[in-house]
């Protein structure tokens, strides 16, 4: 069913991925697909940030981006599972929806940051993931405990 799996995770928000990456694990070993883990760097292209950056800050910054997702994948995703990691600069949801179009994913498994939203709204970057993907979307949340049992359990 699922050949291509994409998912973005935030290397400084643990929420972006916590439980999305098991969702993510689990139908890789049940389908066999491959999963594309993609970080993103906001909007290196803004007028201020070309004032502070060089061409060859930003390619550091890439690379030591690449490095610390390398280490991620290696230390949270099994060898048996066929993961490749990407790195990109941008628009998150553009980046996302740009990546699944070109790899032809099937699926895109996100993370949400329920601490920002309190876990009951999508924060807007899932949100457009989600309006205008030409994949399936899976939104795995992250219920927060102090707001009392997830309504699934009630």
């Amino acid at each position: 069913m699922y050949e291509t799996i994409l998912l973005p995770v935030d290397l400084s928000d643990d929420h972006s991925w916590q439980n999305a990456l098991p969702a993510a694990i689990s139908l890789c070993e049940m389908y066999d697909a491959r999963l594309f883990v993609i970080t993103v760097v906001s909007d290196l292209n803004l007028p201020v940030a070309g004032h502070i950056l060089s061409s060859d800050d930003e390619v550091r910054l890439h690379e030591r981006i690449a490095t610390k997702l390398d280490a991620f994948i290696n230390c949270q995703i099994t060898p048996a599972i066929k993961a490749r990691r990407l790195v990109a600069s941008g628009k998150v949801y553009q980046q996302i929806l740009g990546h699944a179009a070109r790899l032809k994913a099937d699926l895109v498994i996100m993370g949400t940051n329920s601490a920002e939203m309190n876990g009951y709204l999508l924060g807007s970057n899932t949100a457009r993931v989600v309006r205008h993907a030409r994949c399936s979307v899976m939104i795995v949340r992250d219920w927060i405990e102090s707001l009392g049992p997830s309504p699934l359990h009630n």
